[in-house]
């Protein structure tokens, strides 16, 4: 039985070719934008999540008004919730690149946090060498000199070493996400891009900033590592005010001060500002537009859902009722109406299995990918990591079976209460009806005959009228 019905199956899909790949189109579209749009977002935070731990982007970043220095970088490392903590110098400076002089922010090569991304080039290896942003820079500038403008001021020529350096390399770093450079003291009061030199280029041996990674933390955009975040903001801003108090009383006992008279000194108890990745702009701004793209995925493929269903229903119905001798001459010869059913069933399962393994395999791809590109010019830190999305996988194949089973069957069920003899006779036209249109003369006068027969069919059926809205 299962083999003839297997053979029925087959020959149908010969003979009614256009009729099923348009059920399999139909089904590899909503399938397609269903299982693309939802696993966007999974795979955008996923490319920057490995991102992130490649380059270990920080989840604190602790700054104080007194800054810190090596011992106070090595108390927050000896901490046994702390994984890596490294100082930082960072300030701005107006920079001469030939004929163009522009505000950058000049900053210490990471070694271990936050660390570069190299696109051409090299690191810095030695003093006087620089790595430079690569949204500011191209690689016709490798080898040129980046030189102090005049324009800067004592406290910049007093914080640096040099007053030239070498680009040798162009690259990217993790808390530059975005298009964003952050903010600038100097002219147009916004940075240009990063400039990253050597620690013996700065004149000063106080970190402006201390980043610290915490260990065994979770994903970066999941809800385990935000609440994690919460929880551990209080001690380690105790942890951040300690190093600092410490750093305050070394001065003290260095220079032999009391507090009284360092505060006559101009040396004040240092205040400690932390923050965390969420208060980074590059970060914050990335999880914004991965969730702008989660909204569209979650209402955008329901009405594809819909027509799919719709056209599977107008579909099977049509082919039933074209194959209403057939279906009388299998009843008449003793075919259970199950065994009729079931043709119908495996014609529809095979279109659904074939569309949506067609469907998933280009939308899970080509519209992330799609997303990914439109997103290039803002990002673009790193190739689209997939991922694979076994949830939507099955979840996908599970909705597209029921709902086409579902409207086979419902297809199917008047004519297979049907007796053989009505069913090898012609059915009977329906009779004839007018639309509340034709009652309003002036109106259908005016109309052509393809305008007429349109507006009838549409009207007095409703799978077609319901279709057509829904499209």
């Amino acid at each position: 039985m299962v083999k003839s019905a297997f053979k029925m199956t087959v020959r149908s899909i010969g003979s009614s070719l256009g009729r099923f790949m348009a059920l399999l189109l139909i089904i590899a579209l909503s399938v397609g934008f269903f299982a693309g749009l939802k696993l966007t977002k999974p795979d955008m935070q996923r490319t920057a999540e490995i991102y992130f731990d490649e380059h270990s982007l920080y989840d604190f970043r602790l700054i104080s008004t007194l800054g810190y220095d090596e011992e106070s970088v090595e108390s927050l490392r000896e901490n046994e919730m702390v994984d890596l903590a490294e100082g930082a110098v960072t300030m701005d400076a107006l920079l001469t690149l030939e004929d163009t002089t522009l505000p950058y922010t000049i900053m210490t090569q990471p070694q271990s946090i936050n660390t570069v991304s190299l696109l051409e080039g090299r690191l810095a290896e030695k003093p006087r060498e620089c790595v430079v942003d690569r949204r500011a820079f191209s690689s016709e500038d490798l080898g040129k000199e980046l030189v102090l403008s005049p324009e800067n001021g004592e406290s910049v020529f007093g914080s640096l070493e040099r007053e030239s350096f070498v680009i040798v390399g162009i690259g990217d770093l993790p808390t530059y996400l975005g298009t964003d450079r952050g903010s600038s003291t100097l002219a147009g009061g916004s940075s240009a891009g990063f400039v990253l030199i050597m620690g013996e280029d700065f004149s000063t041996e106080t970190y402006t900033d201390v980043y610290i990674t915490l260990k065994d933390m979770e994903l970066a955009y999941s809800d385990e590592y935000g609440e994690t975040i919460d929880e551990l903001t209080d001690a380690v801003t105790e942890l951040s005010e300690a190093a600092a108090r410490e750093r305050y009383d070394r001065l003290l006992s260095e220079n032999n001060l009391t507090e009284e008279t360092a505060e006559l000194a101009g040396i004040n108890p240092p205040e400690v500002y932390v923050l965390t990745r969420e208060e980074n702009a590059g970060f914050a701004s990335f999880k914004n537009d991965t969730s702008i793209v989660s909204g569209i995925a979650d209402v955008f493929p329901l009405f594809f859902i819909m027509v799919a269903m719709l056209v599977c229903v107008t579909t099977m119905s049509r082919m039933v009722s074209e194959e209403r001798t057939q279906i009388g001459v299998l009843k008449a010869m003793g075919f259970s109406s199950g065994f009729i059913a079931g043709k119908y069933m495996l014609y529809s399962g095979i279109a659904t299995v074939l569309g949506w393994a067609l469907g998933y395999g280009l939308g899970a791809t080509g519209i992330p990918e799609m997303f990914w590109k439109a997103y290039e010019s803002t990002y673009g830190f790193a190739p689209l990591s997939y991922d694979t999305g076994e949830g939507i996988l099955f979840s996908t194949l599970a909705v597209a079976l029921v709902g086409t089973q579902g409207s086979t069957i419902y297809s199917c069920r008047r004519s297979l209460k049907s007796v053989p003899a009505e069913l090898v006779r012609p059915r009977a036209p329906k009779p004839g009806k007018r639309i509340f249109l034709e009652r309003i003369g002036f109106i259908w006068r005016r109309l052509s005959f393809l305008q007429k027969v349109s507006i009838r069919n549409m009207i007095l059926s409703k799978k077609r009228l319901v279709m057509m809205i829904v499209g």
